[in-house]
């Protein structure tokens, strides 16, 4: 009774943190340490590649804590991120593995970019990285045209330069792991970076260019113990480690004509795991357009959405819009269309949000869907596939039996019908690599 008596007094007091002992040293890490690898060339400019093949060694890296550093210099004139960031220089990212396979391919990054970090990151995260991206970052006046944008990165000088740090988990999904990347994936790792046109990248009409100068990446490695990294060679030359992670299909979908009004069209990728559907629509007026913010979406106009993987629809109750009215930077006379908007704008809450990010709510105020302000385009349109409540695992299958078919009616009242739009789409689903000591699997 006297053993049964203390042992639970030590378990009432370890609860009510009365225990006063040295934490248990649970690390395996025997250092930690940046290593740096540089692209190929110091100097690149617009529309040109940039490559990297990773040196880390035998070390185990945080792809969270890396970052890519580099200088940026505008050429020509004054200008703007507009509603993105130092992001919208990068137009295409591919991951390799030092055999060769893709481990990530995102096409049309930056205009993914420009909306992806505010919709899944809280104004906490604006105020700290999201201006250091140089996301615009405004504090609202008595009207949303009044707001003034107190991020001093958002808008650059000609012929300044201007040093720039990216975190790498906001460059390709791989490197944004909750673990350490083993050296077995990282030694010889490539990366390749697409880099946008000037016109593209930057608000201002008077930009004829831009370098990018002195490009390299700090990783953050780290050397385990020797029993411990003998035990996860034995694992990669056996088993193989296996890593989930993200990938986005980039699909393009063009108006046929001025004042297009439906859209039914279908994501032509296999995945055996797709979670979402994020789905930006622009001018086409707007796009390679240095005066105007090519990566602006136009104001929500959607009258009727959904769509459907075989015969599973999303959302399964209809959203349905009516009574628009043109668009203004307040969204519409006295506010209409800001007024009809809460129904969707809560829907994309809940299909960008992580479940086990579920108090986490996005810095896009809902006012950003509804105006045609620039910097503050925000608008964009996600369906979630995940049918768990608990993880992030469980997406549906698409395959040529079950295609992903979007359905969209646009009211044409609220951008005027002389508006040509492109719908870019990007397809979120899981991937797995199974790394061995000397190739890697990839499964969709």
């Amino acid at each position: 009774m006297a053993d049964v008596n203390t042992t639970k007094n030590e378990a009432l007091l370890v609860l009510n943190d009365l225990e006063y002992k040295f934490p248990s040293h649970l690390s395996i890490q025997v250092r930690r340490h940046r290593t740096q690898s540089f692209f190929q060339r110091s100097v690149y400019p617009p529309r040109d590649t940039m490559v990297i093949d990773s040196q880390t060694g035998s070390s185990f890296v945080s792809g969270c804590d890396s970052y890519l550093t580099f200088n940026f210099k505008p050429v020509g004139g004054d200008g703007n991120w507009g509603s993105g960031s130092v992001l919208n220089l990068f137009s295409t990212i591919r991951v390799k593995t030092r055999g060769g396979q893709e481990i990530n391919r995102i096409e049309n990054f930056n205009v993914l970019m420009a909306k992806h970090p505010k919709w899944t990151n809280d104004n906490d995260w604006m105020h700290a990285e999201g201006r250091a991206l140089g996301f615009a970052d405004f504090v609202n006046g008595s009207t949303l045209a009044n707001g003034v944008n107190v991020n001093k990165l958002h808008t650059f000088y000609a012929n300044n330069t201007y040093a720039v740090a990216i975190p790498l988990k906001y460059i390709a999904p791989i490197f944004a792991q909750d673990k350490l990347l083993p050296p077995q994936l990282m030694e010889g790792l490539r990366l390749e970076i697409e880099l946008e046109s000037s016109a593209n990248a930057c608000v201002g009409g008077a930009i004829t260019a831009y370098d990018i100068s002195q490009p390299r990446i700090l990783f953050d490695c780290t050397t385990i113990g020797d029993s411990f990294a003998r035990r996860v060679g034995e694992m990669a030359a056996t088993q193989g480690l296996n890593i989930m992670y993200s990938n986005f299909y980039s699909n393009q979908v063009s108006g046929s004509s001025a004042g297009q009004q439906n859209f039914n069209y279908d994501v032509k990728k296999a995945a055996s795991l797709a979670m979402r559907l994020w789905t930006i629509s622009r001018d086409v007026a707007q796009v390679q357009s240095a005066a105007a913010d090519s990566l602006g979406s136009l104001p929500f106009d959607y009258s009727s959405l959904s769509c459907h993987i075989g015969s599973d629809y999303f959302p399964n109750v209809p959203i349905r819009v009516d009574g628009y009215v043109v668009a203004t930077n307040e969204g519409g006379t006295n506010n209409t269309n800001l007024r009809l908007l809460p129904e969707i704008y809560y829907h994309i809450l809940t299909a960008v949000r992580e479940n086990r990010m579920i108090k986490c709510y996005p810095s896009v105020p809902i006012e950003n869907t509804a105006t045609n302000l620039g910097s503050r385009q925000d608008a964009v349109m996600c369906f979630s596939f995940n049918k768990s409540t608990v993880d992030n695992y469980a997406g549906y299958a698409i395959n040529n039996s079950r295609a992903l078919v979007v359905d969209l009616e646009i009211d044409t009242t609220v951008n005027t019908a002389g508006v040509v739009r492109r719908l870019d789409n990007w397809l979120e689903h899981l991937r797995n690599i199974r790394i061995f000591s000397n190739q890697a699997v990839i499964s969709d």
